[in-house]
This record gives structure tokens, C-alpha cells and sequence, in this order.
């Protein structure tokens, strides 16, 4: 079992994927830029090609960012429902939210 501090839970609520952002950012950009082309020489298939390949790309990372996005809300409630319940735990014994951690710890540690 895994113990995390007061701080390490509050630093993991909605952290964001920027990774994820600047990838999509630069795909909208990529596919931009060949529809671009496309429309402007649309005798030639190339940039065709391409836009349709990088819009499809663009639709699989939407949707993998949904799903992602969708993952994170649901930890993100979990993480919330801890810290609710440091906090209450921490007022009903009058310490501080840092100690509260170890307090509720201690008993389980002295069981092992």
C-alpha cells in the first residue's frame, strides 16, 4: 500500500498532458498548412493526400485527449474525495492538514 503526502495530492488535481496540447496544436497547424496547399493546387493529389491523413490523425488524438481527459476527471474526483477527507479528519482532531497525514498513518504503520 501506497502512502502520499497532504502536498503530493494536492499537486496531482488537474494536472494537464501539455505534451499531449502542443502535439494537437502542431497537427492543426501541419494539417492547416496542407489543406492550404491543397486548395490552392488542386490538380495535384499530394497535399490531397495529406490533408485527409493528417485530419485523421487529428481525429484519432481528439479522441484519445477525450478518453485521457475523461480518466483524469475521474482521478481527479478521487483525489478531491482524499483530501475532503484529510481535511475533515485534520478539523475533528484540531492539527494541521500536513500532520494529519501522518496521524492518520501512524496507527497503521505500528499494525505491520
Amino acid at each position: 500500500m501506497k502512502f502520499y503526502s497532504y502536498d503530493y495530492v494536492l499537486s496531482q488535481i488537474s494536472q494537464q498532458n501539455w505534451v499531449m496540447v502542443a502535439i494537437t496544436a502542431g497537427l492543426i497547424l501541419v494539417t492547416g498548412v496542407f489543406a492550404f496547399k491543397a486548395y490552392k493546387d488542386r490538380h495535384d493529389t499530394k497535399f490531397r493526400e495529406l490533408s485527409i491523413i493528417s485530419i485523421l490523425t487529428l481525429v484519432a488524438i481528439v479522441l484519445i485527449a477525450i478518453s485521457n481527459f475523461q480518466t483524469n476527471q475521474t482521478n481527479d474526483n478521487q483525489f478531491r474525495a482524499s483530501l475532503h477527507f484529510i481535511e475533515v479528519i485534520s478539523k475533528q482532531l484540531d492539527v494541521k492538514k500536513r500532520m494529519s497525514m501522518s496521524i492518520l498513518l501512524l496507527p497503521l504503520m505500528e499494525l505491520s
